[in-house]
């Protein structure tokens, strides 16, 4: 085999594939009341978008709230959100996001807002990792990210 042939078959390959599957491009199948679903080439090859592949929308059901972890306990639970009724603290929030301030177990103590579950330790005990001596005596202290760089920690008023 020549060094030309290799380069005609290495170059036009990709376009016989492509004509060879052409046929695939335009055909849908229909399915039960009317909804339309792309061909698998389609799919496979991403020419669509992701909701694409019905042609009618599909809505989801919203979320149901998160049950605690188990073996958590709850703390601190509020119907109200957390930015409302308790005060967001950078000096703690950024000491957590260096790893200074954080729980000792994570969601072992727990604290419930609307229907969001976040990590909770109380300062001077064993719940909560604290290595520059930031908390306060008997405060909970609510983590929101903990373990990430956007780690957020909000406490009550003392």
């Amino acid at each position: 085999m020549s060094y030309r042939m290799i380069w005609v078959i290495v170059l036009l390959g990709p376009v016989i594939c492509w004509a060879l599957m052409r046929p695939a491009i335009g055909s849908d199948a229909v399915v039960e009341s009317g909804m339309t679903i792309k061909s698998e080439w389609q799919i496979a090859n991403r020419f669509i978008q992701p909701n694409d592949i019905f042609s009618k929308p599909i809505t989801q059901s919203p979320k149901p709230a998160k049950p605690a972890p188990s073996g958590s306990n709850v703390v601190v639970r509020s119907e109200s959100p957390i930015n409302q009724s308790w005060i967001l603290n950078p000096a703690l929030s950024k000491a957590c996001s260096q790893g200074h301030f954080r729980q000792a177990v994570q969601h072992h103590l727990v604290g419930i807002f609307q229907k969001s579950v976040y990590g909770a330790a109380v300062g001077g005990h064993a719940s909560l990792i604290d290595r520059r001596q930031l908390a306060k005596e008997n405060v909970v202290y609510v983590f929101k990210g903990q373990g990430t760089t956007n780690c957020r920690v909000y406490h009550r008023n003392a």
